[in-house]
């Protein structure tokens, strides 16, 4: 068994695979109007962070998990500051899978709440984690293997529900929608995905979505540290219990 951690708010903090994911150099330069009157012409330097926004790639394409690629990075998000930092912090880097319990459980307990929703970068990062398609990128000790009947895979997706972060950090009301279609595409591929849903109206739209995200039956709305708890133990013993969804062909 081995378990990825994807922390997310605005955007996913992925740490040194920034490069990889972006296709872009560690600074680029730009030119302005400077001087007496704007007669000049300056150049300044921004610089790459690590955190990244959605892939900047048109129609149903932008909700598969192709490696990244030309045409296929992710949306690299700079600054004019070389020690600037990005949303979520350091802390909340990106822990690919490993086996190693001490790793996963300092990686959570590093992680504070910080900064908007996207929760649909945060849900394409999670695919990613586990996608054969990006072995490469991972690296061997974090490669995930390919689909078998003997393989289950599993995405936990634990959020308040209220997405309205895209690009990095605008506001905007498709983050839900385009969360639902990474979802449908994990499922169609047989992974098995839970959603957590801390505190969350009976009523509430960010209910409707996280139990349209979630395989059959798989979806939790717990509304205390206890009820939490008895929501991962339930995730752990599915798991356990080995019952992966179909895998459909291409």
């Amino acid at each position: 068994t081995r378990i990825a951690v994807v922390p997310f708010s605005t955007s996913v903090n992925v740490g040194n695979y920034a490069a990889a994911a972006t296709g872009q150099p560690a600074t680029s330069t730009y030119t302005y109007k400077c001087g007496y009157r704007n007669r000049s012409t300056c150049t300044g330097t921004t610089y790459r962070t690590n955190c990244v926004a959605e892939r900047n790639i048109s129609g149903t394409a932008r909700y598969e998990d192709d490696a990244p690629t030309s045409g296929k990075y992710s949306t690299a998000l700079w600054t004019t500051s070389s020690s600037a930092s990005c949303s979520p912090g350091t802390s909340a880097t990106v822990l690919p899978l490993t086996n190693t319990r001490t790793a996963i459980e300092s990686k959570i307990n590093g992680l504070q709440a910080t900064g908007g929703t996207a929760g649909h970068i945060g849900t394409a990062w999670a695919w990613y984690a586990i996608s054969e398609k990006w072995a490469a990128f991972w690296g061997t000790a974090s490669a995930p293997e390919p689909a078998s009947p003997k393989l289950l895979k599993a995405a936990v997706l634990m959020t308040d529900g209220e997405y309205n972060n895209c690009n990095g950090g605008d506001s905007c009301s498709n983050s839900d929608d385009q969360a639902l279609s990474f979802c449908a595409n994990m499922k169609a591929q047989g992974i098995r995905v839970f959603t957590v849903g801390f505190a969350i109206g009976s009523e509430s739209s960010a209910r409707t979505m996280l139990t349209t995200c979630a395989s059959p039956g798989d979806y939790h709305f717990p509304y205390s540290s206890e009820d939490m708890r008895e929501a991962f133990r339930s995730i752990g013993n599915a798991l356990m219990a080995g019952t992966a969804g179909p895998v459909l062909a291409n």
